[in-house]
């Protein structure tokens, strides 16, 4: 009776062991093909001065990295800096097939101050931050006005994605391995003058 016992609780923890691992490698498998995007703003349409209230609109490209996972509209979010506000305001394809793109459009409406504003728009996929834009726009400012103290220092911060982060790390590879080259070089060199 307990090897009976025993052969039953052996079994039944085997199956548990297997039902576990195969879960465990669906979640994996899930994982490797999360649904990754390019975003692409052309930030030099950004203006420099605005009206007070004035409005503007620029477009956000979306390319759909994924071999397999289609991606949602959802998934995109976006904060920005509340002296200025930013709504979607023609929205694109709610659904992206792997490999497809399709452009959105966002307008972007001056506060009603008049001075140097800072606008900063921060795109997230999936919560992750994707891209950010920062720029300074005079707002109600006249000619004159826009002279004094001109430190025009726009930025953009760009968090890149991981096949952009992956090129980054090929081109330092291989800066290393010149780097290794040229040393290789002057060792040669070095030997071949103390043979002379």
């Amino acid at each position: 009776m307990k090897t009976i016992i025993v052969k039953l609780l052996v079994v039944f923890l085997s199956l548990s062991f297997i039902t576990v691992a195969s879960a465990q490698d669906g979640t994996k498998e899930k994982k490797k093909d999360k649904s990754s995007i390019k975003i692409i703003v052309d930030s030099k349409i950004f203006p420099k001065k605005l009206e007070r209230g004035e409005s503007f609109e620029f477009s956000l490209g979306v390319e759909n990295k994924s071999k397999s996972s289609d991606w949602l509209i959802s998934s995109l979010t976006f904060e920005n800096d509340p002296s200025f506000k930013v709504i979607m305001s023609r929205p694109g394809k709610p659904l992206l097939g792997p490999g497809e793109s399709d452009t959105y459009f966002f307008s972007v409406t001056a506060p009603d101050v008049q001075g140097k504003e800072k606008l900063v728009i921060t795109f997230y996929n999936d919560g992750k931050k994707k891209r950010q834009i920062v720029k300074n726009i005079k707002i109600g400012m006249t000619d004159e006005t826009l002279n004094e103290g001109d430190d025009d220092s726009d930025e953009e911060a760009v968090e890149k994605e991981d096949d952009n982060k992956q090129d980054d790390k090929n081109m330092n590879k291989e800066k290393e391995k010149d780097k290794g080259k040229e040393k290789n070089k002057e060792k040669n060199k070095n030997k071949n003058k103390e043979s002379d």
